[in-house]
């Protein structure tokens, strides 16, 4: 494993709160020398505005493994900022692995980026990887697992004891989860404060917990939010979203490693904090001060509670967009499914 061989990459748009949350963070777990790639997605908002300076500012403390990129497809979908930037943008030109973070995601281990990439090595030594990825809470599939991890199931099925929603078109039978797109964490924003009352807010009984577990490889029809995923940088060009009519990366990702039989893993002793999907931003907004606290105790790092802290009003400009966007993906995904089932794989 060559650690020039990779970089990191943080798709960072509108949510400077949290951005600056995972870059302080990221100064406690990754190498100093780490290739660090800030893409600025978001346009047009005092938010993405905020982005921008806090990552300039950041990546000037160290101009020589940290940048900062829009590209010139920016405020368009995030599967086409990340191929432009991957295919043209010179700092990524020698590197064959990428590393992809969303920018409110917290990997909490020291070194968690290198066991990502070693398990990504081993693995591919015995067959086709598509990614490999952290064991994130406030993710509908890590969200499944850490009810057993933590021995939190029955305390779900008691609180949900009513069909539940889940996916795109389908509802759950009573205490069932769904850990695929979409799935039940996504749907239920309660479910993503509940969580985090027992991981992020607990960051070393999370740590504990799930310090001896073995990886495990994600079901082949299971879709996976990409929060965090490690992977070939070539594996992203080849990527065609023309083939499954489709331009959301995740569900883009998903057919692909099914097509062509690419297996994907979870790296369960690394655990992450996943702040929010975008529908539970506003109904969870007051656990962000605690998740602060959380980070400042873990860390040790005082600079954590200086942070600067987004209005109301950004905050409700930031959902409009996100919810356009959501409803463009889904929009697009059923009438795929309307207009040409076959295209995608069973």
């Amino acid at each position: 494993m060559n650690p020039s061989s990779r970089a990191l990459i943080i798709l960072a748009s509108y949510d400077f709160e949290s951005l600056q949350l995972t870059l302080r963070s990221l100064t406690h777990t990754v190498d100093k020398n780490e290739k660090i790639v800030v893409i600025l997605n978001g346009i047009g908002t005092l938010g993405s505005a905020m982005v921008e300076r806090i990552a300039r500012s950041w990546a000037l403390e160290d101009p020589a493994s940290r940048f900062v990129v829009r590209p010139i497809c920016s405020g368009a979908k995030a599967f086409f900022a990340i191929k432009e930037i991957l295919a043209d943008y010179a700092p990524l030109q020698d590197v064959t692995f990428i590393c992809k973070i969303d920018d409110d995601v917290i990997p909490l281990k020291k070194g968690w980026l290198n066991e990502l990439h070693e398990a990504y090595a081993a693995l591919s030594a015995g067959g086709r990887v598509g990614f490999t990825t952290g064991l994130i809470n406030n993710n509908c599939f890590g969200f499944n697992e850490l009810l057993d991890i933590f021995n939190k199931r029955e305390d779900f099925r008691s609180m949900f004891n009513y069909k539940l929603r889940g996916g795109a078109i389908n509802d759950y039978a009573p205490g069932v989860v769904n850990n695929g797109s979409y799935g039940t964490i996504w749907q239920e924003p309660y479910l993503g404060w509940w969580v985090h009352q027992w991981t992020s807010l607990k960051i070393d009984d999370f740590i504990s917990k799930t310090s001896n577990l073995q990886k495990l490889q994600i079901p082949r029809n299971t879709g996976y939010s990409i929060g965090c995923i490690f992977f070939e940088k070539q594996f992203w060009l080849n990527l065609d979203h023309e083939k499954f009519n489709s331009v959301f990366d995740e569900e883009i990702i998903h057919y692909t490693c099914q097509i062509e039989e690419r297996t994907r893993w979870v790296i369960m002793d690394q655990p992450m904090i996943h702040l929010f999907y975008f529908n539970q931003r506003l109904a969870n907004r007051d656990i962000i001060d605690d998740i602060i606290q959380s980070l400042s105790r873990y860390f040790k790092d005082e600079t954590f509670q200086s942070v600067s802290r987004i209005g109301l009003e950004e905050l409700t400009l930031n959902l409009k967009e996100d919810f356009k966007a959501l409803h463009d993906d889904l929009w697009a995904f059923l009438k795929s499914l309307v207009a040409d089932p076959e295209s995608k794989p069973a």
